[in-house]
């Protein structure tokens, strides 16, 4: 997750998954000239520093000719660098945003150019990363007309409820069950695609993760000056627990100040770090003030290179949220050898977290089990934290880049062979 300067304009320059298609068994083999190339173009909403690694792998791999096209270079609610000097062949197209609610915000972007664009430079498949917009929507019916497969690449799960689901239902059954094959974000995510109609033999999953490797070795650098990076965050040597993430409902933050304050109460000296911003930012500062809540600290916005310095500080760390497709924030704290605390709606916590091991699951919107959690945790810190390390090696580019290179590959290899109407 390391984003470097540069600007994100046109540029031209593992584990095993056993789960595609019976008819897609058996990686095929690599076209070894470009003008063999299965041409992939992929569909994704915003430049995000957490893909933009991924995304050069999989154009890296033999065989693949993949153009990326983002439908905004950011949103609203986001303050990631999106200045980047990768070589990946890429665009941005022009949209318009509609976006909905203002404390937890929902953005639907609309991208007129996107069917001519997709015609004019030609593709044998469209992979698109979730269904909610309308580049997703129109390339689908796109891929139909033209009898091109297209493949769902979703993080969505179950637990995650709300009006627009409802609505958009019927629709995203008929994208789900129109698609060439599938790449779910982990456990959760493929759950669902099945529930939605999805064949599981053409899932591939490919656990949604960041640069753990980076992470890694960055902690390992920091680990040394542990000590004076908790002085100069304000820290004292008792406990920290950490937070990282945006300051709004659905990430259960009040949740969080009121198990804390249970935890207080037990161990007095223990510490809650809280890393991000939102719109409940202020009310949180008023809620702990008003508690007498002394132990907390505000950190407000960290840019993404420096996050290892709040990891390296903490001593396990927590995301209590009531709605999660998945939480990255899980993958990084692993990375930097913590143990973790979720709750059950966060799509990441069933293949990140064993219970008892690196950490503890417990229901949403219970401030009572999040506390009990958290003092159990911090009792076996160490011995948690390293699982969590190891835990996490599993999720990592490598692997995510073998799964959806032989999912699509595999795609190519069936319809040589005659079986294209399977997969259209």
């Amino acid at each position: 997750m390391t984003a470097r300067p540069g600007r994100p304009v046109e540029n031209n320059s593992v584990e095993n998954n056993s789960i595609v298609a019976a008819d897609v068994e058996g990686e095929a083999s690599p076209q070894s000239s470009p003008a063999g190339a299965l041409r992939v173009a992929l569909l994704h909403n915003i430049v995000s520093p957490h893909v933009l690694p991924l995304f050069e792998r999989l154009a890296s791999q033999p065989g693949l000719a993949l153009k990326v096209y983002f439908l905004a270079e950011t949103d609203r609610n986001r303050r990631w660098e999106t200045t980047v000097a990768r070589q990946l062949h890429y665009e941005v197209l022009p949209h318009w945003a509609l976006r909905v609610g203002r404390r937890d915000l929902h953005t639907y972007f609309v991208n007129p150019t996107v069917i001519p664009t997709l015609l004019r430079e030609g593709f044998d498949v469209v992979v698109s990363a979730g269904w909610d917009s309308f580049a997703a929507q129109a390339a689908f019916l796109l891929c139909k007309a033209l009898r091109k497969p297209y493949v769902l690449w979703s993080g969505s799960t179950a637990h995650e409820p709300s009006w627009r689901r409802t609505v958009s239902l019927p629709l995203v059954k008929m994208m789900v069950r129109g698609a060439a094959g599938y790449v779910a974000y982990g456990t959760r995510a493929r759950e669902y695609l099945v529930q939605l109609g999805a064949d599981p033999r053409r899932v591939a999953i490919a656990y949604n993760t960041v640069d753990v490797e980076w992470f890694q070795a960055r902690a390992d650098e920091l680990r040394p000056g542990r000590v004076d990076i908790r002085r100069q965050l304000g820290l004292g040597t008792e406990p920290v627990v950490l937070y990282v993430g945006q300051m709004i409902e659905r990430k259960g933050p009040h949740d969080l100040l009121a198990a804390f304050e249970l935890v207080a109460r037990a161990q007095p000296d223990v510490q809650l770090l809280l890393v991000g911003y939102g719109p409940l930012e202020a009310a949180l500062r008023r809620a702990a003030a008003s508690r007498h809540l002394g132990g907390v600290t505000f950190a407000g916005h960290v840019p993404l290179a420096d996050l290892p310095r709040y990891y390296v500080a903490a001593d396990c760390f927590v995301l209590p949220s009531r709605e999660e497709v998945w939480g990255l924030v899980l993958n990084e704290a692993a990375a930097c050898s913590l143990p973790l605390v979720t709750t059950e709606p966060v799509g990441g916590g069933a293949d990140l977290i064993e219970p008892g091991v690196n950490g503890a699951i417990v229901p949403a919107g219970a401030p009572e089990a999040l506390a009990a959690a958290l003092v159990e945790v911090l009792e076996q810190q160490e011995r948690m934290g390293e699982a969590s390390r190891r835990i996490v090696g599993r999720a990592t580019y490598a692997q995510n880049v073998a799964a959806i290179a032989g999912l699509l590959l595999g795609l190519q290899a069936a319809a040589a062979r005659g079986h294209r109407g399977a997969y259209v």
